[in-house]
């Protein structure tokens, strides 16, 4: 297998085979020979990833997923510095259906037809400050309320456990929570804190596909996200000790 640390804004696969570009061309060049795709990270979201090497090593790390046995640790800026519910105590879990969003080819929505959605949120950082609408915009699929002045003052360092794969999860469930991620073009404020939606896949444990030993991988947050927090006035310090 090969953990590959993804950069933002670039895609896992190819929509078409002669699209060049994407983090499977990039992985197929450096390996010299086709990887096969486990799981797969949003354009715009950074971190680690794994491709198979060998068709056996992708049939046991496939196993790993659909079994929900890998664990997936997201670190997410939000925006709301104020929380309730004892998600910076013990944490909260977001249990909110996922479906399509009526009228928007993109995106999704929290509905009572959608699919089974889950995901465990726990705040690590907290701001005050700033108000957030003093420098950016709502994004168009913004929850209601969610553009409100007194739902935008200060911001959040938070860590998300997706026990469920659906697409946008992670950053519909805090938006569900009335914390959207900061730079998100379609559910969040964007402005300019950063370029993109502040969403990294920070850590993932699981099973080793030849020994079966457990395996932790951690990327670190990249510049974009370090810089971002530092404007939003979040202490990241202890994000690497948290679990």
């Amino acid at each position: 297998m090969l953990a590959v640390n993804k950069p933002p804004g670039i895609s896992t696969a190819p929509r078409h085979r002669h699209e060049g570009g994407a983090l499977w061309n990039r992985v197929h060049g450096y390996l010299g020979r086709p990887p096969k795709i486990i799981h797969r990270l949003d354009h715009f979201t950074s971190g680690v990833i794994v491709f198979g090497k060998t068709s056996a090593a992708a049939g046991a790390l496939c196993r790993e997923f659909r079994e929900r046995r890998a664990e997936k640790t997201y670190l997410a800026i939000a925006q709301g510095g104020e929380w309730g519910g004892g998600a910076a105590a013990g944490g909260v879990t977001v249990d909110a259906p996922i479906g399509d969003y009526d009228g928007h080819k993109e995106g999704r929505a929290v509905r009572g037809d959608g699919k089974a959605a889950v995901t465990d949120v726990r705040v690590v950082a907290t701001s005050a400050g700033p108000q957030l609408l003093d420098a950016g915009a709502p994004a168009p699929l913004i929850g209601p309320g969610l553009g409100e002045p007194e739902r935008a003052r200060g911001a959040s360092a938070a860590l998300c456990y997706p026990r469920t794969g659906r697409t946008h999860q992670i950053r519909l469930h805090l938006a569900h929570l009335g914390h959207p991620i900061v730079g998100d073009d379609l559910y969040g404020i964007t402005g300019p804190w950063i370029g993109r939606q502040a969403l990294h896949a920070f850590r993932l444990k699981l099973a080793h596909p030849s020994s079966g030993l457990p395996l932790e991988v951690e990327a670190p947050p990249p510049g974009d996200m370090l810089a971002c927090a530092a404007a939003l006035g979040l202490d990241l310090s202890g994000v690497h000790d948290a679990r």
